[in-house]
């Protein structure tokens, strides 16, 4: 599904000038595409979006420039984990031998929606969210 979903993204802010993340929210669930803002969030950081002034002086969503590294950190993040499984408001993150700790402090600096606290082991996290569907849509971060 977020292949899907990245590219209707791409395909909206080509068409038309998004200001924010709620115009975006509409324009996917215009397009069939039920999200939340923590998820186009998580979206527009995948895709390197940026927001630009455009010639009218609107700010607008655009893509990176061709030939910048959109290998995000979030990509690289997601190599480290082997899988993530929300259970009621907690989520479980399995990652390499090792790489938990390391892991875990990422996701402590990210700006994930809903996080309330986090504790990892070896290869183990728990990350305890507010409610349930903040968790699920953290574990989908994970999912291809």
């Amino acid at each position: 599904m977020k292949p899907k979903r990245h590219n209707i993204i791409l395909g909206i802010i080509e068409r038309k000038a998004i200001e924010n993340q709620q115009q975006l929210i509409d324009a996917l669930k215009a397009a069939g595409i039920d999200c939340t803002q923590a998820t186009v969030s998580r979206d527009l950081r995948d895709l390197r979006l940026t927001r630009e002034i455009d010639a009218d002086g609107i700010y607008r969503y655009v893509p990176p420039a061709e030939g910048a590294d959109t290998h995000s950190f979030s990509q690289y993040l997601r190599e480290a984990v082997k899988s993530a499984r929300a259970v009621g408001n907690l989520t479980v993150v399995r990652t390499s031998a090792g790489l938990a700790q390391a892991v875990c402090a990422a996701i402590d600096d990210m700006d994930v929606y809903g996080l309330v606290g986090t504790i990892a082991g070896e290869d183990t996290i728990f990350a305890a969210f507010e409610d349930s569907g903040a968790a699920a849509d953290f574990s989908e971060m994970f999912t291809n």
